[in-house]
C-alpha cells in the first residue's frame, strides 16, 4: 500500500499548493471550493466531490461542490438525511461504498445518486471546531476506491478540517483587531472633541452603546464614519 501511496506524487504537490492557497485567506467558504475543487483535480477516481459542514445544533452553515451533478448529491443528502456523507459525519468514520446498485442501506438516496450516474463513494468525517461536517467523494466507476485511495481521502478530509478550523480562526482574530481598531479611533475622537482621558471616552462610548441597545464596536463605526464623512447606511449604522 505505502508504494501505492508514495506513486501519487501529483496528489501530494496539489495538496502542497492548497495548502499555499487556502492558508492565506480567512474566508471558510474559499477554503471549502478549493478543497472540492483539489479533490476532483488531485485524486484519481474523483469525478465528483461536495462537503458539508454542520453546527452543534444540526444546521447546516457551510457547503460546497466542485460542480452542479457534485451539488444536487450534497443537497439530496441534506434534503432526505441519509446518505454516505450523513453516516459519515454522524458516526464519525469513513464511509466506503464500491457500488450503490449493490448496496442497500439508503433506500432513498441510493437510487438518486444512481440516476447521476455515481456508482462509487468514499464519505470522510471533518471536525472543525465545534462544528462537524463530511467530505463526499464520488466516483462513476465500480469499485473506483481501492485501499490508498481511501488513505488519500481521508488525508483531504484531516487537511478539510484543519483548513476550515484555522480559516474560522483567522478571521475572528481578524473581526476582533478590527474592532479594537476602530475603537481606539473613535476614542481618539472623543477625547479631542470633549478634552477627556481615554477611559471617559469609553465610557461615553459604552453609555451610547446601552442607549440604543447597539454593541460597542457598531457605535464607534458609526462615529468615525460620521467624522470621514462616510456613509452610514439606511439606519444610520456603519
Amino acid at each position: 500500500m505505502w508504494q501505492q501511496l508514495t506513486d501519487h506524487t501529483g496528489f501530494v504537490r496539489l495538496l502542497d499548493t492548497a495548502v499555499d492557497r487556502v492558508t492565506v485567506t480567512d474566508d471558510p467558504d474559499t477554503v471549502l471550493r478549493g478543497i472540492v475543487d483539489g479533490a476532483v483535480a488531485g485524486i484519481p477516481a474523483v469525478d465528483h466531490a461536495s462537503v458539508t459542514v454542520w453546527d452543534p445544533a444540526g444546521r447546516i452553515v457551510r457547503a460546497a461542490a466542485s460542480d452542479d451533478d457534485a451539488a444536487r448529491l450534497r443537497a439530496a443528502q441534506a434534503d432526505l438525511d441519509e446518505g454516505p456523507g450523513i453516516d459519515a459525519r454522524t458516526g464519525g468514520v469513513t464511509v466506503v461504498v464500491h457500488d450503490l446498485a449493490a448496496d442497500g442501506r439508503w433506500t432513498a438516496f441510493g437510487p438518486l445518486a444512481r440516476e447521476h450516474g455515481v456508482r462509487s463513494v468514499v464519505a470522510v468525517p471533518l471536525r472543525c471546531g465545534w462544528h462537524t461536517g463530511a467530505l463526499t467523494l464520488w466516483s462513476r466507476a465500480v469499485a473506483a476506491f481501492d485501499e490508498p485511495g481511501q488513505v488519500l481521502g481521508e488525508l483531504f478530509g484531516r487537511y478539510a478540517s484543519i483548513a476550515v478550523d484555522s480559516a474560522e480562526i483567522r478571521g475572528d482574530l481578524r473581526r476582533a483587531i478590527e474592532r479594537r481598531d476602530v475603537i481606539g479611533q473613535a476614542k481618539g475622537i472623543l477625547m479631542v472633541d470633549r478634552g477627556v482621558g481615554p477611559d471617559e471616552a469609553f465610557r461615553i462610548l459604552a453609555r451610547r452603546s446601552q442607549q440604543e441597545n447597539t454593541k460597542v464596536a457598531d457605535i464607534a463605526r458609526r462615529l468615525v464614519a460620521e467624522r470621514l464623512g462616510a456613509p452610514t447606511g439606511p439606519r444610520g449604522d456603519a
